[in-house]
Order: structure tokens, then C-alpha cells, then sequence
């Protein structure tokens, strides 16, 4: 768009200089009549150049401030990038229904969240990022497999499974945190997550 809006101030300076050129040739071998008139298409002349050449500092102004605008912190797209490929895995994925599930569901989603590329984002925001990362594999670590009914029930009454889950829950929330201020120092705004996995212990898998 800046191109097109140059190249037409660009014709009508040359234009409007060729309109001041005839004009002041016209003037000098005139005498007496025409010669004010003459005066005055030479004197609009002038505006129409001046106009143009205002005009075309402006546009280019313009067009380098854009493009300095784009490029000025590619570490800023690469984080919106990942932020914004982790919320597609995370609406793919969905939450966990219960303890079996998450034994599975963890890895799965972590390997997934491991697919997105840190390389163009600042250090600090990627290390941050791979943390949040290793925990839902320590999650999915924990989590029992595939757990028989019994088994379930043993955990459920007789382990702090609740108070594990919370303290993994908080342990994702400081990690998300932590991501939202880094990507803030960057100049990107990450949205919030709340994690509720603590939730699930409530939920027993059904009997085998």
C-alpha cells in the first residue's frame, strides 16, 4: 500500500515540476499580458511540489516505520506462536476425566506441547516453558496405571492423593505464572490458565 501511495508522489512531483518549468518559460517570453497568469500556474505549481515532496517524506516515513514496527522484536511473535500452539493442544486435548486417565492423558499432552518450536523465543521464556512441560510429564510419572478398582479405592482412602493433586496443581499454576510475566517483559500478553486437576481424585475409574 505505501509503495503505490510513493510512487504516486512521486509522478506528481515530476509532473508538478514540469508544470513549473513550462510555466516559468512561458513567463520569460511573454510581455505584458499572460505574464500574471503565467505567475500565478507557476506560483500553484510550487504548492503541488511542495504538497508532493511532504506528501513522499511522509509515505516513506510511514513505510520505514512499519516495517521497523514488524521486525523490531521477533522474539515477541515466536512467543505468540507458542503461546498460541499450546491453547490449540490444550482445546485438543481437553482436561483429564479422572486418575486413570491421566496416566495416559499426561505424557500425551506433554509430548504434544514438546512439538512446539521454542528456537526463535528469548531463553528465558523457553526454559520457563519446558518446565511447565517436565511437570505434566511428572504428573503423567505419578499417576497411577491403569489402577484396578480396588486399587483405586486404596489410593482414594488411603493416600493423600488430594493433597498431591493440589500441590501439582499449584506447581502448574506458579509454572503459567511464570510464563505470563516473562511473555509480559517481552511484550506479549499470555492469557491465564487455572488448573483444577485436583478435581479428579474425586472421580474413581470404573471396575475392571
Amino acid at each position: 500500500m505505501n509503495s503505490w501511495v510513493i510512487l504516486l508522489f512521486l509522478v506528481l512531483f515530476v509532473w508538478s515540476a514540469k508544470y513549473i518549468f513550462a510555466a516559468g518559460k512561458r513567463e520569460g517570453s511573454r510581455k505584458g499580458y499572460g505574464v500574471g497568469f503565467d505567475r500565478g500556474r507557476r506560483s500553484a505549481g510550487c504548492l503541488i511540489l511542495l504538497g508532493c515532496l511532504v506528501g513522499f517524506l511522509g509515505a516513506v516515513i510511514g513505510c520505514s516505520c512499519s516495517v521497523a514496527t514488524a521486525s523490531v522484536n521477533p522474539q515477541a511473535a515466536a512467543i505468540q506462536q507458542a503461546v498460541d500452539q499450546d491453547a490449540d493442544f490444550t482445546l485438543q486435548y481437553g482436561p483429564a476425566n479422572n486418575v486413570a486417565m491421566l496416566s495416559s492423558w499426561a505424557p500425551n499432552y506433554a509430548g504434544q506441547l514438546r512439538t512446539i518450536d521454542l528456537r526463535g523465543c528469548p531463553s528465558d521464556f523457553a526454559e520457563a516453558y519446558m518446565r511447565h512441560v517436565q511437570l505434566w510429564e511428572e504428573i503423567g510419572n505419578w499417576a497411577p496405571k491403569d489402577p484396578s478398582f480396588l486399587q483405586a479405592m486404596s489410593i482414594l482412602l488411603f493416600s493423600n492423593v488430594a493433597g498431591d493433586f493440589a500441590e501439582f496443581e499449584q506447581r502448574l499454576s506458579d509454572s503459567w505464572q511464570e510464563i505470563e510475566l516473562i511473555a509480559l517483559r517481552h511484550g506479549v500478553q499470555v492469557p491465564p490458565k487455572r488448573f483444577t486437576i485436583s478435581a479428579m481424585y474425586e472421580a474413581s475409574p470404573e471396575p475392571n
